[in-house]
């Protein structure tokens, strides 16, 4: 492992350094507590493995191998190698490595540290309100099958600052020798630098397919319980994909040393229990949520079965609603009034914009070209249930909001139905919804002067590329060229 992840931080090296400068703007952490956090939790977690011999925890050494070795081989490029204005590369502590693989951690880790950057969301006029809302969050994704259940579509489209365009589609081919690792070769949608999905999009040999979208944490004194001796999520995720057989062995080795950062919503769909033509089996869809000392889980396949599964930032099951503070939220903006209760509609399972126009749309899609149409989609000069907010659509485009432009929204496309999945192929596209949605492609140049000044090192200036099949041949692009999601 320790080779493998070595040789993933030489040959990305050049795309490493632009995505490590461009998360460290975007984050502007003005403490070190963050960096010691981790600090401490990779001490401890590495005392853990050299403790213990269950799989979970061998699983996690060889994790922290790989990326001894990424940051080994990151640390020989650096030496030798330098930009074509004869720049070389920065050196990136121990620290900056442990930030960059825990981007997804560091978005409840930082206001769980620092007071200060936690939302007053009381002190925030109704407009404002819903601005914040609808910038919190990561993803969209939806399960579906066609009617007579001839085929399973999967999708996921990432929402982040688009500081985060610097992608790698990458493919892990591990023949470890252990009974208990079940997982030889997995694909994954990720980011230089990180040994993780981090969006999460994962299709793996064992027959399970992973989705994600982001729950935030509205209750913030749930970060009392967070502690550096726990597992990362971005740990925990690695471990139950190279150890689980399903979804249910999956949720039980997620909640493992839950460290309650990067608290997510988790679609495992299992492709061994899918038959074309045929009724849908028990299993076939588990769906995990989990916060700070809690996870729940549950086989939602009677879900499915009536048609799909979306997926859009709001808690599903009840406790973890409740618990994460969304109940109380609710309640709370209700009785300050109905401009707030509308704009706290964005967290409303039922009538967030999201799943309206999941309800109302998810039954259109019939094949992938179909799907691709919807995880695309952006109508929100014309749609009513986007009421003229870009950021209220599958794909949202923070760009476009006349009031508060930003440079935060969907930024990518990935899709695939069963038989794809089974060959571990989907197709990808990266950057904003453009033409396929009837809007303007996101350039940086043609944005507003606040949003050229947010970090995007080793970003194509505009993004206007269609769909491409992501196949293992195809990752390694030129070393100049970062953006390899697409070719």
């Amino acid at each position: 492992m320790r080779a493998a992840g070595y040789l993933e931080g030489y040959l990305t090296a050049y795309e490493i350094s632009a995505h490590h400068q461009n998360m460290e703007s975007f984050f502007h952490i003005k403490t070190d507590a963050p960096a010691q956090w981790l600090l401490q939790q990779d001490t401890w977690s590495r005392g853990q493995v050299a403790s213990n011999k269950s799989a979970f925890w061998s699983t996690l050494g060889l994790l922290l191998d790989q990326h001894s070795g990424m940051m080994e081989g990151y640390w020989a490029a650096a030496n030798q190698s330098s930009h074509a204005d004869g720049k070389h590369l920065p050196h990136l502590s121990l620290a900056d490595f442990l930030k960059l693989s825990a981007v997804g951690d560091l978005s409840d880790l930082i206001p769980a540290l620092d007071p200060k950057r936690r939302v007053r969301w009381n002190d925030l006029a109704a407009g404002d309100l819903e601005q914040q809302l609808a910038s919190m969050g990561h993803c969209s994704a939806l399960v579906k099958v066609t009617g007579d259940y001839s085929d399973l579509l999967m999708s996921h489209s990432s929402w982040f600052t688009y500081s985060g365009m610097v992608r790698i589609y990458k493919e892990y081919n591990l023949a470890l020798h252990s009974k208990e690792h079940v997982q030889k070769r997995v694909v994954s949608s990720s980011y230089p630098g990180e040994l993780s999905s981090d969006d999460d999009f994962y299709i793996s040999d064992t027959g399970l397919v992973l989705l994600q979208t982001t729950n935030d944490i509205l209750d913030t004194g749930l970060y009392k319980q967070l502690t550096p001796h726990s597992v990362l999520n971005w740990q925990r995720v690695r471990i139950a994909n190279a150890l689980a057989r399903s979804g249910r062995e999956w949720a039980q080795i997620i909640a493992h040393s839950n460290s309650g950062t990067y608290n997510n919503q988790y679609m495992v769909i299992d492709l061994k229990l899918f038959q074309p033509g045929q009724e849908l089996q028990p299993d076939l869809l588990w769906v995990i949520e989990q916060i700070p000392g809690l996870t729940v889980a549950a086989d939602q396949t009677e879900v499915l079965a009536m048609g799909y599964w979306p997926s859009y930032n709001v808690p599903f099951y009840p406790e973890i609603y409740r618990r994460a503070g969304y109940k109380a939220f609710m309640e709370q903006q209700q009785r300050r009034g109905a401009n707030f209760a509308t704009a706290a509609k964005q967290k409303s399972y039922q009538l967030a914009p999201r799943a309206t126009i999941f309800r109302r749309d998810a039954g259109s899609v019939t094949d992938l070209a179909s799907l691709k149409r919807l995880m695309r989609s952006n109508s929100f000069h014309t749609d009513p249930y986007s009421n003229g907010k870009p950021l209220n659509a599958i794909c949202g485009r923070g760009d476009l909001d006349p009031e508060k432009p930003r440079a935060y929204g969907c930024y990518d496309t990935k899709v695939a139905d069963y038989r794809m999945a089974l060959q571990l192929r989907a197709e990808g596209v990266v950057g904003p919804a453009g033409a396929e949605a009837g809007l303007q492609p996101f350039s940086w140049d043609g944005t507003a002067h606040d949003l050229q000044n947010v970090s995007h090192v080793g970003e194509a200036d505009e993004f206007a590329f269609s769909f491409d099949m992501l196949k293992p041949a195809s990752l390694l692009a030129s070393r100049r060229e970062p953006a390899v999601l697409v070719s």
